[in-house]
């Protein structure tokens, strides 16, 4: 993670988009969900992933959804065995590239949401998705442009479990069954998927 935080360059800082607001706390995230740190007001980088599951054209469900401070989501990130850590930088190496940063960053120039119109792995696009999760990356009240934000599909996300080992999927269900929002009906539905703190 530290490693991790050295690369982020921050080019560009934009509103939070209500895309990443909290259902829970109506409007943006404000604490930690293992610490309950007060994200915004602490200065430090922060993550919200949100993950959803279309309904119909116009409505979508929130199956999770939680911001987590980089002090705990290091201590996330190492509780992971290191032979889906190892995993999952391969797969994640092949996406989250230099050249995709300056891509979405030209496109964002007049639209933030262009970060995550489309499956960061698939390419599909957002409309299409029937079930999805975006990540981004935060600081007081502003989202970070650079490898975050990111949609990943359904189809993505099953191909990432496959990579984890048995302990690692253990690790992250007692994470959101512990401190993730969303409705008791979603938690079998949503076992042995991943959370992407990592």
């Amino acid at each position: 993670m530290d490693d991790k935080i050295k690369f982020f360059h921050w080019p560009q800082e934009v509103e939070i988009p209500k895309e990443f607001h909290s259902i829970d706390e109506m409007g943006e995230f404000t604490t930690c969900c293992m610490c309950e740190k007060k994200v915004k007001e602490s200065g430090e980088p922060y993550l919200i992933e949100r993950s959803f599951k279309r309904v119909n054209e116009s409505y979508e469900n929130v199956l999770f959804e939680y911001a987590i401070c980089f002090d705990c989501a290091r201590k996330m990130n190492e509780a992971m065995s290191k032979e889906s850590m190892a995993k999952l930088e391969t797969y994640f190496s092949q996406y989250l590239t230099g050249e995709r940063q300056r891509m979405k960053l030209e496109e964002s120039q007049n639209d933030s949401m262009a970060w995550f119109n489309h499956c960061m792995v698939k390419g599909t696009a957002r409309e299409d998705i029937f079930e999805y999760n975006i990540c981004g990356l935060f600081r007081g009240d502003k989202m970070l442009l650079g490898e975050f934000p990111y949609l990943l599909s359904l189809e993505a996300m099953e191909e990432i479990t496959e990579l984890l080992s048995a302990e690692t999927k253990d690790e992250l269900d007692d994470f959101r069954r512990n401190h993730l929002g969303g409705p008791p009906e979603f938690e079998e539905l949503l076992k042995g998927r991943p959370v992407f703190i990592f």
